[in-house]
């Protein structure tokens, strides 16, 4: 069970001078006892319990709401006097974020105009947390949530943190702010963003990167299959093996077309005369077709050309190539005049 709890404690103030934003809003980690509060409607007096839980839960409260995008921040008012039906509840100013440290927890305000008056011209000078409370027994009780601020002047905790101890504080997170800012401002994000609302957008820029990434693959993929498909069309009567051909081709087809055609021999001297081709495609070597001891040496070497140009042609599919593109070197009889 819960109960709101207000207690005032003086803070020295913000983190720098001139620069009123972040306030000192609950103690650090520690046991205050004789602290005057409210449980069960009844005045009483007992020891607040901060530890690690209890500051745990109050920044988690604070972000729940904060992720609400109607959130504006909570109350900052003066002297509880939005608690007091007789009283005006106009807002000093709105707690926007919350960070905790070594000296407890801190809250970044937005004035409005009258809270400004009221901090600049030192009217009120400290601050005082109203808090949602869980019993612990033993008349000890943990703070749970933050839910609205005060400026007043009568602090209980009047010398747990002075200005020069807040503004220490601040210089140690000062560098980690600034940074803090312009990596929200890359992302697109509002200076109020919290952390989790950073890594959650740099991780979907990440996701969003792997996926184009994989659509650009499976864009190139389907391209060079449309582009394999247009060549093989454009020069059928040239493949005799249609599946190597691809394989080849999907695989580096810049290095695939330069080198289709490209491992011709050198013509003849003289005017070769083609008496008839071969039908049949040797197994084994340029010998097996018995032309000319020269005419064999230059089908072998146009092979092997085209072989090394095309990894993992067969033998005899490099031959059909081969006698495809040079079929004056490849007839069955040559002779020269």
């Amino acid at each position: 069970m819960k109960r709101p709890f207000s207690d005032c404690f003086l803070l020295g103030s913000v983190a720098k001078e001139g620069d009123a934003s972040w306030f000192h809003t609950l103690p650090a980690i520690g046991e205050y006892p004789d602290k005057r509060l409210i449980f069960k409607g009844k005045k009483v007096t007992g020891t607040i319990v901060v530890d690690q839980t209890a500051i745990d839960r109050c920044i988690a409260a604070f972000k729940e709401r904060a992720a609400d995008p109607a959130f504006r921040g909570f109350l900052v008012d003066r002297e509880h006097f939005s608690l007091m039906a007789n009283k005006e509840s106009d807002a000093m100013a709105w707690a926007k974020d919350i960070r905790a440290d070594a000296e407890g927890v801190w809250t970044r305000w937005d004035f409005t105009e009258p809270g400004r008056k009221l901090w600049d011209g030192k009217i009120l000078i400290s601050r005082s947390p109203v808090m949602d409370l869980e019993p612990l027994g033993g008349n000890r009780f943990r703070p749970v949530d933050i839910t609205s601020i005060a400026m007043t002047n009568t602090p209980q905790f009047d010398t747990l943190s002075t200005f020069a101890a807040a503004r220490a504080a601040e210089d140690q997170t000062q560098q980690g702010d600034a940074t803090m800012k312009k990596l929200l401002a890359l992302l697109g994000l509002p200076e109020t963003a919290t952390e989790d609302e950073a890594c959650a957008k740099v991780q979907a820029l990440i996701d969003g990167g792997t996926q184009a990434a994989a659509a650009q693959k499976t864009a190139e993929t389907a391209c060079r299959k449309a582009k394999c498909d247009a060549f093989i069309v454009a020069h059928k009567s040239q493949i005799a093996d249609e599946a190597m051909f691809r394989t080849t081709y999907e695989a580096n087809p810049e290095a695939t077309e330069a080198a289709f055609g490209h491992f011709r021999a050198e013509p003849f001297v003289g005017k070769p005369r083609i008496v008839a081709r071969d039908a049949s495609t040797p197994e084994v070597s340029a010998t097996d077709a018995k032309p000319d001891a020269r005419i064999a040496a230059k089908r072998q070497a146009d092979v092997n050309g085209y072989r090394f140009a095309n990894p993992g042609v067969t033998f005899a599919a490099a031959w059909s190539a081969c006698r495809v593109n040079n079929p004056e070197l490849f007839a069955d009889e040559v002779s020269a005049e």
